[in-house]
Order: structure tokens, then C-alpha cells, then sequence
């Protein structure tokens, strides 16, 4: 449901000298005529592989660095490396799987050179009663590309591209944010609310903030280029509630909590030039203790994104307003921390900065000459860029029309930046480069499908990227600027596995909207189809309320791409829509559901039932619809406002009372229904929980109950009103999971239920090797 929250990372690649193909290993997978059941889909391995995860471009762009499993596995990720452009890959790191292992190898055991060698703790051995769940994750380069920081369980560890594995630090109280200096002396990082620095030559820990209990926690670390200056956006929780998430499954039921209410999160900066000196730790009395950035008038307790000016001398700082209605750019020098606002925008709605399915932060940058900052608004009604003059002066519109840029970055010659827009067409995205002075693009020729999470660095000469498309999981790609040559793929991850399965590939349809507007949906094709037959349809609702999910890419919803082919092959249509709210279409699509959810978006899904039905082989009396998070919502929406529409409908981990999800997510629900105490008619009408008398069909409810996004109070809410109401249904709990569900056994029993639950209500007409609706065993 957040968009904030983190997307699903991606693995990746190259088995340490071996075929691409070994990576799938002895898991017996279906062949390519045969019939995937869910067993198959969401077991590990993973029928599809591992995907890239955490990529790093070296600071020469002579490496890439990654995490993955080679097994196929959830866990644990090693550390692999890979020349950028193209080539073998390696492994730096072989974490032990076994639960009990007291040993961890080093692939790489002892140092090339005496100058390759790293003061810290060389793990012949880690602690047997450590809980093994491995995952390299935060993977920064040095400056000089000769050293890469990462996480592992908490800890700091070094690894080198031709030398030793080294763990920096072994405490009980878990590192994050690693940021390296721009000298590379020094690797910051968070640790217990506090921002440390490691002196990397010597091993020493130098503590430059106080911890402020959680009313400061500390994140986004970023250096000043002169490595004067440490700037971090500093998370205030202070007097906010907790919401208590109870597990059952130990001897006590314990709980776990999430904060209620809107956090303030603004930014500080703390000098740095003394670390230069011989000097320990700070205290509270030193005058280079943390300062907060003074933001001026108005309530503005979000800060999205800050970036330094390539001087070191000026910090930008986004940040938006309470009411999530406007946003400003500010400028402040670290010398007097007072914000300058140089830009403001006002939606009547809500600012949406960016899409954090395809980008990992806003664009936010200072030009080279340091004179200007690049920003991506909305203003013109799509995402576009704009370029804010310092020195003064209106905005300056950079790029137009009727599609939108996800991420940008300046080339060094100040001349020229790369984007990563929709220009083609809206399910690709495409890397491009502007020419500043005389507004041409000029496509790089990513290809088609979806090119996502671009990343360069300072030198400004390559840039790696993700690609996929329906049928083709995600890899790295790199491409390099200056000498015009194509893409080169820098993984290959994809196993034997997948490639011998006949995926059904959807096509994307328009459609008209019930008032005018058109709409992208994506059709599935029963296996074996036959345009003189009749079909049942399945159809899936995305979440998240603002996710695109009409692209040719490998989305975040993975999961229900494999198992539209399971339901394909079982012979039934499947079919979805980008509905009223959903990203990729302009700012009045996207805020299109203010103040009333499960409205427009609604209306989009049954205008996507009236498009199915002038096909002539879907049976409209045959469609059932399923969702997760906000499609689970959708799900009970639809079926208790629109009764007469539908067949059955299965709803996950959903919504029923926004009041609720307000408590621990209100800037989700602030951005489109206001506060419940002054538009609580919106929220009323909103809500699935006061319809649920309304229920005529049948309905599947299932829910993790350590939900800690949509918790599972809105479940256990919404079963008691269906039995006061006196209504039939059906309801499964998962007691170890949250809202994305973990372990292989719960996915399988989940889509199980679901493949079975629209079997019985559908009854699907067999498809080629299948049983129809007599089919069996589908877990």
C-alpha cells in the first residue's frame, strides 16, 4: 500500500565459473508442454532465479557490485562483482546457509598486495548462535573503487575485488546508512540513533551526533564534496503512540509496534573538518554536535530528498507541507542552516513526487556550474523536468508533453542530461539525452520494455540500469555515453528453468473510461484458445492504489504474472486495469480518486468488465476479481457496491475501514481523503466495512495477522460485521506473516486457496493438459 514502501530488491546472476544455466540447480522444474501448479511457482528455488539486488557502479565504472544468491534462494545474498562491461562474475562472499554453521568462507581468502590489507576482524568464524539469515545490502564503493563497504546481519564488513573479506564491526545494536567520505578516510554510518565515522585506516569509531532516543533517527547521509560537511534527514517520532502487532506463535504472545501518526522529518548537518584532529568522541557540549536546517514559515514536517551543490557550499532540500499539498525547493548554506525557498507548488490534491517503482529517489540536483537545481514536477500536468535558477528568475520548463520522466541526472559538460522517460509509449520506459540548450532527445536505445532504477556516478561516463520485460526477468544492464555503442548486459540471470516454460505474455489494451478518459488494461489469453468459446475471466486488482502495473517489464507483482499463467493453462482469461489513480497517466489521472476511493478507480474496473465483454468470448456472468493491499480493498469494494458485476472475488491483506489505516499511514490517507476529523463523510463512503451488509457473492478473506501496514484489526473487524450481517464467507489467517508474505508455504497455501476458490465459482473450461474444473492438485 505505501508507495514509500520499499519495492521488491532484485538478485541477479553469473554462477562463480559456471553456465548461467547451473543457477536454477537440482529442483526438478515442469517442461515447457507441461502444467505449473502454484507448487511450482512459488517454491525455492525460485523457478525464475534470483534478481540483481543493491547494484553498485564503481566510482572508475571498471566494476559493478551486487548481491545474489546463486541457488535461487531468498537468503543468503552474497557479495558478487562483475566488470561493467560485461563478463564473468564472481563471488566475494560465501555466507553460510545452515542455520547451525559456525564457519563463514571467504572465497578470496588472503590479500593480493600488503597494500590490499584492512585493519578489523577476519572471519575465519562468526558466532554459532547467531540466527543465519545473510543478505548483503548497502554496498558502496570507495572513492578510490579499490574497497566496497556493505551490510550483512547489522555489521559493517569490507570486501576487496582481489583480497580479503573483513568484518568491521560486531555489536548486538545493527549499523545502517553507509555513506563514505569524499577523501575515503572515512565511512559514516547510523548505529543506536547516533551518526558514527569509522576512520577506515586506523579502525577507530568517532561518534558525531547524540542520540536523541527515537525521536532522532538519523538516515540519508550525505557528504559535502569538500568532506566539510554531514548532512542526514532526521526522523522525530517524539509523542507519537504505538500500535501494537501481536505475534501468537511463541509460549507468551509478544508484541512488535509501528508509531501512530505523522513523524516530522527534517534535516541537520554536522561538521566534519575535525576529524582531521587526534580526537575521540564527541559529546553534547562540542559545538560541532548536529544542527537542524531551519525550514521557515509554514508546517512542513517532510523532508523528501536533500542534495549537496557540486561546491560543497549550498544544500537543496525538498520538502512538503502537512496537508501534503505543497512542496518547496530550499537552499541552505551549513554555516548559518537557514532554508531559502527558491521554488513552491500547490496541488489542489496532492504532490506526488516521484514513482518509486522505477526510480529510488526524487530529482533533486545541482547543476555542474552550481547556478541551478534540476527538479521533476508535475506542473504542466505530466512529470516533467524544470530547471530553478538560483540566482533568480521564473522556472524553466526543460521537457514537455504528454508523458512523463521518472529520473534525470546532469552529464558533466553541464550541456547535457540523461533521463529516464515514457516518450514511446506508456508500459516502456527508455533511457534518453537532453540537449539542454536546444530541447532535443536523443533515445539511447534501451530498447523495448521497461528500463528502470538508473544510477551513475561522478565520472559520468556509463550507466547501469535495470531492464526486463513480461517474460524476461530483470538484469543489468550498462551503457556507456561516449562511444554510441548498444546496452550490454552485465547478468544473465535468467535460469533454463524459466526460459522452458511457455509464459502467456499479455497484450496491453485500451479502452474507453465511462467518462472518456482512456484506459490501459492487460489481457491474458486462456492456453488453447478458441475465439468460439466462452471463458471465465480473473480479474486482478494492483495495489498500492498508485503503482503503474500496465508495463512490458517485470513489475513488482511478479508473483501474479506466474500465476496468470497457472490460471491460463487452468483456462481462464485474466485481465487487469490501470484505474483512476495509478501513476504513468498525469497528474489528474493519478489524483483522479480524491476524496471518494473506490469510486472513479472502481468505475475504470467495471468500464474494464463492459471492454471484456464486447470481445465475445468472455462470460460476463463468469468474473470473479482478486487483489492484495489496495486490490484487496478494490476486491471488497467491488463486491459490495457493485454486487451484480461479479462472480466471486478473493481479497488480500486489504482495507476495510480507512480510519484505521489512517492511525499508522496518515500521509497516505492525508494525500486523498484529508483528515478523517474534517472530511469524515469521505472517509465513511470510502470505507468497504460500512457496505459489507451488501454482500451477495462469494467471497475469500485472507489476511497475515503481523500485518504492520494494514494490520490485522481491519480482518478481524471486518468478519465480525459480515457475521453480524449474516453472511457467508470464507476466511484464512496466517500467524507468521506481515503484509508481504515470507515463507514459500504460506505463498503456496495463499494461491492455492485462490486457484481453488475461482475453480469452484468459475468452473473453468480445461485447458491443455488440465482437468477443468475437476483439476487437482494446484498447490
Amino acid at each position: 500500500m505505501r508507495w514509500g514502501i520499499p519495492r521488491a530488491w532484485l538478485r541477479i546472476a553469473l554462477a562463480l565459473g559456471l553456465a548461467p544455466a547451473l543457477a536454477l540447480l537440482a529442483s526438478p522444474r515442469p517442461a515447457a508442454a507441461a502444467r505449473l501448479t502454484v507448487r511450482d511457482i512459488f517454491s525455492e528455488p525460485h523457478i525464475e532465479g534470483t534478481r540483481p539486488r543493491g547494484a553498485a557502479l564503481a566510482p572508475d565504472e571498471k566494476w559493478v557490485a551486487f548481491a545474489w544468491n546463486a541457488a535461487g534462494l531468498e537468503s543468503p545474498l552474497d557479495l558478487w562483482i562483475v566488470p561493467a562491461t560485461g563478463g564473468q562474475a564472481r563471488a566475494l562472499t560465501a555466507f553460510p546457509r545452515d542455520a547451525r554453521a559456525d564457519s563463514l568462507r571467504a572465497v578470496l581468502a588472503r590479500p593480493a598486495s600488503p597494500d590490499d590489507s584492512l585493519p578489523g576482524h577476519h572471519l575465519p568464524r562468526y558466532f554459532a548462535d547467531d540466527a543465519v539469515d545473510y543478505r548483503a545490502g548497502a554496498i558502496t564503493w570507495s572513492p578510490d573503487a579499490r574497497r566496497i563497504a556493505f551490510l550483512a546481519r547489522g555489521d559493517i564488513y569490507f570486501a576487496l575485488p582481489s583480497g580479503p573479506l573483513t568484518r568491521l564491526t560486531a555489536t548486538k545494536a545493527g549499523e545502517s546508512e553507509l555513506s563514505w567520505s569524499p577523501d575515503g578516510r572515512f565511512l559514516a554510518f547510523v548505529r543506536d540513533n547516533s551518526v558514527w565515522a569509522l576512520e577506515v585506516d586506523r579502525g577507530r569509531e568517532l561518534q558525531l551526533t547524540v542520540a536523541g532516543g527515537d525521536s532522532l533517527q538519523p538516515s540519508s547521509l550525505q557528504w559535502a564534496s569538500d568532506g566539510r560537511w554531514l548532512a542526514f534527514l532526521a526522523r522525530d517520532e517524539h509523542g507519537q503512540k504505538d500500535l501494537l502487532i501481536p505475534s501468537y506463535l511463541g509460549e507468551r504472545v509478544t508484541t512488535g509496534n509501528v508509531k501512530q501518526g505523522f513523524p516530522e522529518i527534517g534535516v541537520r548537518v554536522v561538521g566534519t573538518s575535525w576529524l582531521t584532529h587526534d580526537k575521540g568522541r564527541m559529546d553534547a557540549r562540542d559545538p560541532f554536535v548536529s544542527k537542524a536546517v531551519r525550514l521557515g514559515p509554514g508546517n512542513h514536517p517532510q523532508v523528501s530528498a536533500i542534495a549537496w551543490s557540486p561546491d560543497g557550499h549550498r544544500l537543496a532540500i525538498s520538502d512538503i507541507s502537512a496537508d501534503l499539498r505543497t512542496r518547496r525547493i530550499l537552499v541552505a548554506s551549513p554555516d548559518s542552516c537557514i532554508g531559502r525557498s527558491v521554488y513552491t507548488e500547490t496541488d489542489s490534491a496532492w504532490v506526488e513526487e516521484y514513482d518509486w517503482v522505477i526510480a529510488d529517489h526524487p530529482v533533486l540536483e545541482f547543476a555542474p556550474d552550481n547556478r541551478s537545481i534540476l527538479i521533476a514536477s508535475e506542473r504542466t500536468g505530466f512529470r516533467h523536468l524544470v530547471r530553478i535558477p538560483l540566482p533568480g528568475g521564473a522556472p524553466e520548463q526543460l521537457t514537455d508533453g504528454k508523458w512523463e520522466v521518472g529520473w534525470a541526472r546532469w552529464l558533466p559538460d553541464g550541456r547535457h542530461i540523461i533521463l529516464l522517460g515514457a516518450r514511446a509509449r506508456s508500459s516502456e520506459r527508455q533511457l534518453e539525452v537532453l540537449d539542454v540548450a536546444s530541447r532535443a532527445l536523443r533515445t539511447l536505445g534501451t530498447g523495448p520494455g521497461m528500463a528502470t532504477h538508473p544510477s551513475m556516478v561522478a565520472r559520468g561516463k556509463r550507466v547501469l540500469y535495470e531492464h526486463s520485460r513480461f517474460n524476461q526477468p530483470t538484469d543489468l544492464f550498462s551503457l556507456g555515453l561516449e562511444d554510441g555503442a548498444a546496452p550490454v548486459p552485465v547478468t544473465h540471470s535468467v535460469p533454463a528453468a524459466f526460459r522452458a516454460v511457455d509464459w502467456v505474455v499479455p497484450e496491453v489494451v485500451e479502452f474507453p473510461a465511462h467518462d472518456g478518459a482512456r484506459l490501459k488494461g492487460l489481457l491474458y489469453k486462456p492456453v488453447g484458445f478458441d475465439p468460439h468459446r466462452r471463458y471465465p475471466a480473473v480479474v486482478f486488482v494492483h495495489g498500492a492504489g498508485i503503482l503503474q502495473n500496465v508495463v512490458d517489464g517485470w513489475s513488482v507483482y511478479t508473483p501474479n504474472f506466474k500465476f496468470h499463467t497457472v490460471l491460463a493453462q487452468a483456462g481462464f482469461a485474466v485481465f487487469e486495469v490501470d484505474y483512476r489513480g495509478s501513476l504513468g497517466y498525469g497528474r489528474d489521472f493519478r489524483a483522479g480518486v480524491y476524496m471518494h476511493l473506490g469510486g472513479p478507480d472502481l468505475d475504470d474496473e467495471v468500464a474494464g468488465l463492459d471492454y471484456l465483454s464486447t470481445l465475445g468470448w468472455v462470460d460476463p456472468a463468469r468474473v470473479g476479481l482478486y487483489g492484495g493491499s489496495y486490490g484487496g480493498f478494490m476486491t471488497l469494494m467491488a463486491l459490495f457496491t457493485t454486487p451484480d458485476r461479479w462472480a466471486c472475488g478473493a481479497a488480500l491483506r486489504f482495507v476495510a475501514d480507512w480510519e484505521n489505516y489512517n492511525r499508522g499511514n496518515p500521509w497516505y490517507c492525508t494525500q486523498r481523503l484529508g483528515l478523517p476529523e474534517k472530511h469524515p463523510e469521505a472517509y465513511w463512503r470510502s470505507s468497504p466495512i460500512h457496505f459489507a451488509g451488501n454482500l451477495q457473492k462469494p467471497l475469500l478473506l485472507l489476511h497475515g495477522m503481523r500485518d504492520d501496514n494494514v494490520h490485522f484489526q481491519d480482518a478481524a473487524q471486518l468478519v465480525e460485521r459480515l457475521i453480524r450481517n449474516g453472511k457467508q464467507f470464507d476466511f484464512m489467517m496466517y500467524p507468521r506473516e506481515s503484509h508481504g508474505f515470507t515463507a514459500p508455504a504460506s505463498w503456496i497455501d495463499e494461491y492455492g486457496r485462490i486457484q481453488e476458490f475461482f475453480t469452484q465459482h468459475l468452473a473453468p473450461t480445461a485447458g491443455p493438459g488440465g482437468a477443468g474444473a475437476a483439476s487437482s492438485g494446484v498447490r
